[in-house]
């Protein structure tokens, strides 16, 4: 039975509408700024799968390049970008191939570094791996990685171990500068993190799986220091751990702690019995803990951590039915998501708990569902992120703002990007597209549960654009070769050229007729140039050269001019048709010696064969001549 919880007043409607329409609508255009909660703005886990949350309610992200059974973490920017992610280490099992190997990526889904089977966590650790900020450099993170229980696969656990990673390195796609450092052993399965009261510093938590105490790890200026021990109230073993996103509360599955972000101290603040030790998380405002009955059916509850009696403070939320419900996560929409999955299904779902600190929080089953194959590719996590980074959520963000154009007489269609579930744009109209016949800017709140995203698009009057080349003087065309042509125009959006590029600027070496187009979406124009198309390519030849050594013309060679060869060979003959020298090699020029023997002055034929880039495939060309070699 749910409980109805003390509300304050309720605005009358009108009072909301006011409320709302300032917010949305009462401040300047603002671009993107830098939020906590943007950390975890791109999700990848399973087996090639993911999810966007860039736009308020995520979307599926097609195909991206990862492989895991359970934990997997993708850090981004405070703008939401992706800075890398990683599986936290492979595990050989039954099949020994891609999936079982560990990485790290970086975000444009190439490989930064290989744990291979060898080196990092456990493919099958719940919580695998985790990524931190450097306190000390902000350009550098710490990859945290911990093995698996050793029966859940057939491998030695690898414990508690960390990397650095450098994101100015390789050109801004990051670089491991420091490989595996073990923090602690034995140490499997659980890794999360706590922010330190200072609001500079973090916790890594494990647990010591010989004590089962509690391990806290200070991450500091100083680096990954000793970790500090703390006795549990049970002596079990936990497959995860969460903290708050306040770094108040500690769950370890079956105990409720208060956590000292100061010092890493533990109090028992509850004991939860019969409920998951693998399913659980925080709402993003730290009020209420979420979990799930062990008992089938299942249900998903939360207890109120403020409560002066949390144990007797369970709340039944939704029946769950007898589906295998793994690790929940903290969105950056505020709401929570859970995979869950039916052994008869050939499917993972993803579900949401949709405003889980409200008084009626609501919950979509099947959200999303992701297609397996076989059991290898049921996954039982989603993103193991720090759930820190959600203190403080706000439940109204804005994204970059959009610029289109408006074409003369013909009204523009916007369209949000987000998906949601209703629209408020500053026109009045609440469906997700809008028509616009007056160039302006325009704004559109996303409603998604709790969460609005507000979209900013820039409408500007435009028109279809003019196009002309441009290049420097040329007074003789072969002289003037390679020549850079580009393209000019006021307002075009995309060029495209007739040899097929589509950059602004092209360079040519040889003549013909060259054309541009430039559109916009408006319309579109063309330009044009023809420029001769001579044979440009020149062949200088000496024909007398002294080869006695004192540095001034002592070797015969071949001096191409605008000539692009791919293929040469030139031969050297005496008078009497005896093959002296020969090269395949343009740059390579004949001593006057055949062997290691100095050849008597007289003339010599010499012929050249070789072909250009610019001839046909099987085209060659053919130059003959003498020269005459003194002394």
């Amino acid at each position: 039975m749910k409980k109805t919880l003390p509300e304050t007043p309720p605005l009358p409607a009108f009072a909301w509408k006011c409320l709302f329409l300032l917010l949305v609508f009462g401040f300047s255009q603002t671009a993107t700024t830098a939020q906590p909660q943007r950390r975890g703005n791109i999700w990848y886990f399973g087996w090639n799968n993911g999810l966007d949350f860039s736009h308020g309610r995520p979307v599926k992200i097609p195909n991206p390049r990862v492989n895991s059974i359970e934990g997997v973490t993708t850090l981004c920017n405070e703008q939401g970008e992706v800075l890398f992610y990683s599986n936290g280490g492979g595990t050989a099992g039954f099949m020994y191939n891609d999936l079982e190997l560990g990485r790290i990526w970086n975000r444009n889904r190439g490989i930064m570094y290989d744990f291979g089977i060898t080196s990092g966590g456990g493919l099958s650790a719940a919580q695998g791996v985790m990524a931190l900020p450097s306190p000390a450099n902000p350009h550098q993170y710490y990859l945290f990685t911990i093995g698996q229980y050793t029966a859940s696969l057939f491998s030695l656990s690898r414990d508690l171990s960390y990397f650095v990673i450098d994101m100015n390195a390789n050109g801004g796609l990051g670089q491991v500068i420091s490989e595996e450092t073990p923090v602690f052993a034995p140490a499997v399965e659980c890794l999360t993190a706590a922010r330190h009261s200072n609001g500079r510093d973090y916790w890594i938590l494990t647990i010591d799986f010989s004590s089962n105490d509690l391990l806290a790890v200070p991450v500091t200026d100083q680096g990954v220091l000793d970790p500090i021990r703390h006795a549990r109230q049970l002596n079990h073993f936990p497959i995860i751990l969460k903290t708050s996103p306040d770094s108040r509360f500690l769950f370890d599955g079956q105990v409720l702690y208060r956590f000292d972000a100061a010092t890493s101290a533990i109090t028992p603040a509850a004991l939860l019995p019969g409920v998951s030790n693998y399913s659980f998380s925080f709402s993003p405002e730290s009020r209420y803990l979420y979990t799930v009955s062990n008992a089938i059916p299942h249900f998903l509850v939360r207890y109120d951590v403020l409560a002066s009696d949390i144990a007797s403070s369970s709340d039944t939320i939704a029946e769950l039915g007898d589906a295998l419900i793994r690790q929940m996560q903290i969105g950056p929409d505020g709401s929570l998501y859970f995979p869950e999955y039916l052994f008869s299904n050939l499917f993972v779902d993803v579900s949401i708990v949709h405003c889980p600190d409200s008084p009626e929080p609501t919950v979509e089953r099947g959200a999303f569902s992701f297609p397996v194959n076989s059991g290898w590719e049921v996954f039982n996590a989603l993103n193991n992120l720090a759930d820190f980074w959600f203190n403080d959520l706000q439940l109204m963000l804005e994204t970059d703002t959009s610029e289109q154009l408006l074409c003369p007489g013909i009204p523009l269609r916007l369209e949000s990007e987000g998906l949601g579930t209703a629209y408020e744009w500053s026109t009045g109209a609440t469906t997700r597209s809008i028509e616009v016949a007056e160039a302006g800017e325009y704004r559109v709140s996303v409603t998604n549960g709790c969460f609005h995203g507000v979209e900013t698009i820039l409408v500007r009057s435009g028109t279809a654009p003019a196009a002309r080349i441009a290049y420097a003087q040329v007074t003789e065309f072969c002289a003037a070769l390679p020549l850079t042509m580009t393209a000019a125009s006021d307002n075009a959006a995309h060029f495209r050229w007739s040899t097929g590029d589509t950059t602004a600027s092209i360079s040519i070496l040889q003549g013909g007729d060259f054309r541009v187009t430039a559109t916009n979406a408006c319309g579109e124009a063309t330009a044009e140039v023809t420029w001769p198309t001579v044979h440009c390519c020149r062949i200088y030849t000496p024909t007398v050269f002294s080869p006695n050594l004192d540095g001034v013309n002592d070797v015969f060679r071949l001096e191409p001019f605008r000539c692009p060869i791919t293929s040469f060979r030139m031969q050297v003959f005496s008078r009497w048709g005896g093959l002296v020298f020969e090269t395949t090699d343009p740059e390579q020029g004949w001593d006057g010696r055949s062997g290691n023997q100095f050849l008597p002055p007289g003339f010599y034929v010499w012929v050249a064969t070789y072909q250009l880039a610019t001839d046909p495939p099987g085209s060659f060309r053919q130059e003959r001549g003498g020269v005459s070699l003194m002394q």
